[in-house]
């Protein structure tokens, strides 16, 4: 981070859908603006039930590949009044496109899921 400028905030609004048995949503999907870079730095998730803890699985992606790291997201990691830090920040380059999904891994139930993503846009020194 200290090769960046910030040129702007990144805050994403709380992003969730109604997330059907077994199936997989995505939250979140932004292009970041060619000539600068996007760096995620906190992370929260929620659910509207406490049985969803236990079956949602989050991912975060750039262009379509799951980031290791965060390939499936499944303890609480957070919430919006107090996010989880990264230890590492995310970088997303400009014209790459970042994606959040969300699985549900329950055969029977649909969940509301959500995510939301704090960081920052800059660009190298």
């Amino acid at each position: 981070m200290k090769d960046f400028i910030r040129t702007g905030g990144f805050n994403s609004p709380p992003s969730s859908a109604n997330v059907a048995a077994l199936g997989t949503a995505t939250l979140i999907s932004t292009r970041v603006p060619d000539g600068t870079s996007l760096l995620i730095t906190e992370f929260y998730h929620y659910v509207s039930d406490i049985g969803a803890w236990l079956v949602a699985k989050w991912k975060i992606k750039i262009n379509g590949v799951e980031l290791p790291a965060w390939a499936s997201i499944q303890n609480f990691m957070g919430d919006a009044s107090n996010p989880y830090k990264l230890d590492e920040p995310i970088l997303v380059r400009g014209g790459d496109l970042l994606e959040v999904t969300a699985y549900n891994a329950d055969p029977a139930i649909t969940y509301g899921i959500g995510v939301g993503l704090k960081g920052f846009y800059g660009r190298k020194r």
